[in-house]
């Protein structure tokens, strides 16, 4: 937040301090020492965004772990993985044919790995 209580814009660092610049949202470092004032004033975003991101820890079968990072644009968010809240929890639904094309995504990754060895 601003002086004036907005929300911070975008960032700008002068002298190692955080200034409020242009028109873009900021994203606070996450570990960073939280007052009690921000914690208890704390909303929790709607996950349905258009950006979804997702990380997949892996063994293929070299044996040697891997992080699988896929970043999905979704012009519509009710597409791939949606988010409901109901009573106080979060339930993920999750499309079949996105299940499937992270498998054959990660399949294939695999394959490819040991063609090329």
């Amino acid at each position: 937040m601003d002086a004036a209580g907005a929300p911070a814009k975008a960032l700008a660092i002068k002298d190692g301090r955080i200034l409020s610049v242009g028109d873009d949202q900021v994203v606070l470092p996450i570990y960073r020492l939280v007052s009690t004032d921000e914690i208890e004033s704390l909303q929790v975003p709607d996950f349905n965004q258009k950006m979804l991101c997702n990380y997949y820890f892996t063994t293929p079968p070299s044996g040697v772990p891997e992080i699988y990072c896929r970043v999905d644009y979704r012009p519509q968010v009710d597409r791939c993985v949606k988010f409901l809240e109901e009573q106080n929890r979060t339930i993920v639904a999750v499309e079949k044919e996105f299940i499937e094309s992270v498998g054959e995504e990660i399949y294939h990754r695999f394959i490819n790995k040991m063609i090329i060895k």
